[in-house]
């Protein structure tokens, strides 16, 4: 399985992602995530009283056999292609990482990533709401 991950770019790590997904093949769809991510999944099987595999399957859910995607962008050892929800319709952002030289699903970068737009919407918000008070100050002045 090693072999067949060397040489495969994000997009096509994806292809085998959720091909493997759709055969329950456990052991390949790690060889697809970052070692991060497995410990991710395996801290949230526990917390869910669950396997490693209903977990898998939960995410399998949220997107098709093989999801559409667009934009990859390679910068180094990162990458990130964005693939469709098919419960959302929407986009969302996936990050790979380079690991052992092979490009690997990030769940935790995506988190991350999330989370700084979370923070950066919030940052944003205030800017707004103090620069609104500036100019109702300015405008009684």
């Amino acid at each position: 399985m090693v072999e067949n991950m060397r040489n495969k770019n994000p997009k096509e790590v994806i292809k085998t992602l959720f091909s493997a997904l759709g055969n329950d093949d456990t052991e390949t769809v790690k060889g697809t995530l970052s070692n991060r991510t497995i410990e991710l999944i395996k801290t949230a099987s526990n917390y869910q009283s669950t396997t490693f595999e209903e977990v898998l399957k939960m995410f399998r859910t949220q997107y098709s056999d093989l999801p559409k995607t667009r934009n990859q962008k390679i910068n180094g050892d990162i990458a990130f292609i964005d693939v469709k929800n098919i419960n959302t319709g929407e986009f969302e952002v996936f990050v790979f990482i380079k690991e052992d030289n092979f490009w690997k699903l990030a769940i935790d970068h995506i988190v991350l990533n999330v989370e700084m737009n979370k923070v950066e919407r919030f940052f944003n918000n205030i800017k707004n709401l103090f620069g609104d008070c500036i100019d109702l100050l300015k405008a009684k002045t």
